[in-house]
């Protein structure tokens, strides 16, 4: 068996992310789903921007513009269809599954086969989580698909040294950022290799590459608002998540601090937000700590499934909790697990250490704000990377099988816990939800 997927690895991959791009569209098209809340918002703004109207400045607490121009361009080509959007974010899915086989590829080095490249391909293309948000006019898709390629280009540069590989993980980072402003925090793994190996050159060269992409919206935001804003400007999250009576969770309805008045423009009123924010922290920082943890508690636990949508009803609804918690447990499990025995091998362990580190930038990314389910989606194909090896070696190497069980009922153990945790803490709103 083992034989026969090496010799047809590249039909078996072309095959699995055919079929990821068909069940895609067959989910977007059974479905149907109309734009509601952010989707409808994102519509809009993209629809405006189609018609040649621009980037309302009202909308600049909405997270973009990255996934709103996306929008607007397919409009752009295709009309006002929907159907062109599912039909193309279901090809970014089948892309970003492509790129979880060769981030594998890389990162295992001699321990890599075909094998574990393929299950990773059907970890991420077949996720019920990517397949759903991918039928949803939502930033997810665009993002992960980013992400993940920039990703891609770091490993590349790490492993062959070559600088148009360095470029273009910096020219993805800060698109990725344009789709949802806290990405940026995925270029701190690069600058640190670049930090530790003395590239200082290669490092001032990357700065300058992610300030040129950054460098037309922030002056778009100048004129606009007379504030450089690199991003959308949604500094009242921190607000949002940090005020009496938080959760950690996002909350519609909260105490708006006393500096509110109704006359306050967007820019205005998200500035004031994240100063009560700020000053929230500082004056109780026992208790941002404590919703901190929670947040990062609510990123791990497999009881948060991505099945709360108004097109889910009855079973439905139910085959998606399930298959979504399910998934959730595997890839958390399985992940976090992987990446602990990934490291007991020394070889590539700079490009190990360097994808480990991005999965950990991704959840501090959201600790200090808020926290839903759709956040933690881009940590996803680095996890099933990391499954798909962990899955691997427990079949090919049962003589170990001694040393293995040791940290796999540690990292299931803790799942677990946690899960159960957030299960007894959160449980009216989670049996509400169900």
């Amino acid at each position: 068996m083992s034989k026969k997927i090496e010799k047809h690895q590249k039909k078996i991959i072309y095959l699995i992310i055919t079929c990821v791009f068909f069940v895609s569209i067959a989910y977007s098209f059974s479905f149907k789903i109309k734009p509601i809340v952010d989707a409808a918002t994102y519509d809009n703004i993209a629809v405006n921007i189609a018609k040649g109207d621009g980037y309302p400045n009202e909308a600049i607490g909405r997270p973009g513009p990255g996934y709103e121009y996306f929008l607007a361009g397919i409009y752009l080509l295709f009309g006002h269809s929907y159907k062109a959007v599912w039909i193309i974010q279901s090809l970014l899915l089948s892309m970003t599954a492509l790129f979880g086989f060769y981030i594998t590829k890389i990162i295992l080095g001699n321990e890599f086969h075909p094998a574990i490249g393929i299950g990773a391909v059907i970890l991420i293309g077949l996720s019920p989580d990517f397949i759903t948000i991918a039928s949803l006019l939502m930033t997810e898709t665009l993002t992960i698909f980013l992400l993940t390629g920039s990703i891609l280009s770091a490993l590349l540069y790490v492993k062959k040294n070559n600088n148009n590989y360095l470029a273009l993980a910096m020219v993805g980072m800060g698109i990725t950022s344009l789709v949802r402003g806290n990405m940026i925090i995925a270029i701190l793994p690069v600058v640190g290799f670049l930090i530790y190996k003395k590239q200082w050159k290669r490092l001032i060269m990357s700065l300058i590459i992610l300030g040129i992409v950054l460098t037309p919206w922030t002056v778009h935001n100048y004129r606009a608002f007379g504030k450089i804003l690199p991003f959308n400007a949604s500094p009242g999250l921190l607000y949002s998540g940090n005020h009496p009576g938080a959760t950690g969770e996002l909350i519609t309805t909260f105490p708006l601090p006393q500096e509110i008045h109704e006359g306050m423009n967007q820019i205005e009123f998200d500035t004031a937000l994240g100063k009560a924010g700020k000053r929230y922290i500082l004056e109780n920082p026992v208790e941002f700590l404590k919703l901190s943890m929670l947040r990062i508690s609510i990123y791990f636990s497999a009881a948060r499934p991505l099945a709360f949508w108004p097109h889910l009803t009855s079973f439905a609804k139910s085959v998606t909790i399930a298959t979504s918690s399910l998934y959730a447990f595997i890839i958390f499990i399985g992940g976090l697990t992987g990446m602990v025995l990934s490291l007991r091998n020394p070889k590539n362990k700079e490009k190990k250490v360097m994808l480990i580190a991005l999965a950990a930038m991704l959840p501090l990314a959201i600790a200090p704000l808020v926290i839903e389910t759709r956040y933690r989606m881009p940590i996803y194909p680095i996890l099933s990377t990391f499954t798909a090896f962990a899955i691997y070696y427990f079949i090919t190497r049962k003589e170990e099988l001694r040393k293995l069980i040791k940290p796999t009922i540690i990292v299931a153990g803790l799942i677990f816990a946690n899960t159960a945790f957030d299960v007894i803490r959160n449980f009216d709103r989670i049996l509400d939800r169900l």
